[in-house]
């Protein structure tokens, strides 16, 4: 199974990855993913890189968040 990765990347990097894998319609992470493997050879199976978010399903839906105001007050050590 795949891992996650974080990167840092120059925010011109970042906005050029996002406009590319949004003009393929695909995500961040495949399209990521698609630009490393193509460099390294590695071939992953079809759907590998599904992530959640992508289900296309009505009634699957994040639950309401609560705002700012319900976290816990911090106090400084």
């Amino acid at each position: 199974m795949g891992k996650a990765v974080s990167l840092y990347l120059d925010d011109d990097v970042i906005k050029a990855s996002e406009a590319a894998a949004r003009q393929r319609g695909l995500s961040l992470s495949r399209y990521v993913n698609g630009q490393l493997g193509a460099s390294s050879g590695a071939r992953w199976p079809d759907g590998f890189f599904d992530l959640f978010g992508a289900i296309d399903d009505e009634g699957f839906a994040r639950p309401e968040q609560p705002g700012f105001e319900a976290d816990a007050l911090r106090r400084r050590l």
